[in-house]
Formats: C-alpha cells, sequence, structure tokens
C-alpha cells in the first residue's frame, strides 16, 4: 500500500459525501430555508458593520435577537466561507473540510497512537467521517451538525503522546469552539459522550497508556481557552451595540 492511498480514500471520501448530499440541488434540505437567510443576513451585517457582534437583526419579525439564539452562526467557519462564495458552495466547502480534517485525525489516531495497520486505520477513518448520522443531518440541512467529524480531531489531541499538552488544548479548544459557534451546542454533548466512551475503549485495550492527569490537564487548558473566547464575545455592546445595523 502506497503512502498516497490513504490520501486518495480521503479525496474518495469527501467527493462522494459532496455527491450526496447534492445530489438533488437545487432542492436543498428544508432546514437550509431556516439557515440561509439567517447566514445572508449576518453576511450583510458584516460587509457594513465590519466584525463587530450583530446584537440584534431588523429582517426577522420586526426586530429580533441575533447573537443571543444558541443558532446564530455570525463566527463559524461556514460565516466566514460564505464572505467569498455563495450560500451552497460555503455549505459544500465546510462539509469538504470538516470531513478531511476528520478523516485524517482518525487515521493519525489509528495508525500512529493505537499503532493499526493501514487498511484497518482507512476503514475506521471513513466510518467516522462519512457515517449515517453525519450524511443525513448534512442532507436535512443541520447545518450545526457539519462539524461533527472534528470529534476525532479533538480524540486525538487527548491522546497523542507527542505534542506539548497546551498545544493539544488549543486543539480541542478551538474544535469546540468552532462546533460552538456554528449553532453546535448540541454535538458538543455527543462529542463529549462520544470521548468519554473512546477513552474508556482506548485504556481497557492499554494502547496507549493514558496520562490520566496529563488527559486532565488539557481538559482544563481547553476549556479555559474556550471560556475565554465566550467572554470575549459576551462583552457589551460598543458602537455595533444593539441596533445598530444599517439598512440599505
Amino acid at each position: 500500500m502506497t503512502r498516497a492511498f490513504p490520501l486518495i480514500c480521503c479525496a474518495a471520501t469527501v467527493g462522494i459525501l459532496l455527491l450526496i448530499v447534492g445530489r438533488d440541488y437545487p432542492l436543498v434540505g428544508h432546514d437550509f430555508a431556516y439557515f440561509v437567510p439567517r447566514l445572508l443576513d449576518t453576511d450583510l451585517h458584516l460587509r457594513l458593520n465590519g466584525l463587530g457582534v450583530q446584537w440584534y437583526t431588523p429582517s426577522f419579525g420586526g426586530g429580533l435577537p441575533a447573537f443571543a439564539n444558541p443558532q446564530h452562526m455570525q463566527y463559524s467557519p461556514l460565516q466566514a466561507l460564505l464572505f467569498a462564495t455563495t450560500p451552497w458552495f460555503a455549505v459544500a466547502a465546510t462539509i469538504a473540510i470538516a470531513t478531511g480534517v476528520g478523516y485524517w485525525s482518525m487515521y493519525l489516531l489509528l495508525s500512529q497512537t493505537l499503532g493499526l495497520a493501514p487498511s484497518a486505520s482507512i476503514i475506521g477513518a471513513v466510518g467516522l467521517a462519512a457515517n449515517g448520522f453525519s450524511i443525513e443531518h448534512a442532507i436535512v440541512g443541520h447545518v450545526g451538525f457539519l462539524l461533527f467529524p472534528l470529534v476525532s480531531t479533538m480524540l486525538h489531541a487527548l491522546t497523542r503522546p507527542q505534542g506539548r499538552p497546551i498545544e493539544n488544548a488549543c486543539v480541542i479548544a478551538l474544535c469546540a469552539a468552532l462546533m460552538l459557534h456554528q449553532g453546535g451546542a448540541l454535538i458538543l454533548v455527543l462529542c463529549s459522550g462520544t470521548l468519554v466512551l473512546a477513552l474508556q475503549v482506548l485504556q481497557v485495550a492499554g494502547r496507549p497508556a493514558i496520562n490520566w492527569a496529563s488527559l486532565v490537564g488539557i481538559l482544563a487548558r481547553a476549556a479555559a481557552d474556550d471560556r475565554s473566547v465566550r467572554l470575549e464575545d459576551r462583552r457589551g455592546p460598543g458602537v455595533d451595540g444593539p441596533l445598530s445595523s444599517r439598512v440599505v
């Protein structure tokens, strides 16, 4: 098996997943009808007001809180991609990036950390990156679930023997922040359960030998980093305070 074969499988997995999700385009999942107008509204806010928090929006229901909505996505990867492309291509790019990163993280976890054969590692990576849970949520339009494959990145950061704890903590905090800011509060709960179960399996298997003290330190640092990000986002409104969005 050549070294390029895992990359070929990754590209094939991403491509097939995109074909499945977009097979009926432009007829797409019904939940896109909820998220796309709000993404476009936030895109307008960003173009007119810069990176300031969109506390309120006048575009829906005569005026509604925006950032207080758990499914508000102003600081998500999807919103950033929308700034440079169309809504559907932004969704497709988010799926591709999350799937590719999740696939490769799981492959490294299985092949390097657990020492499995390349073929077994590829099968496990494909199962994580392109399972029915992710595919069905993507088809329906649950964009808050698009970053679920990053759970393997968090697990890899928790268990990899190389790398300093602060680096692993930053990776976990970044993944958690991306999920949270893309309306993924629910998948953070699912990811927590997945990580607990996976760590138990690794402990029973005995490889790698888990340094629980280091693991707790990584999680504590990650929680502190993520909390500092959320506190920064929740500072009181300044020049971009409530009802400051300009309407053209």
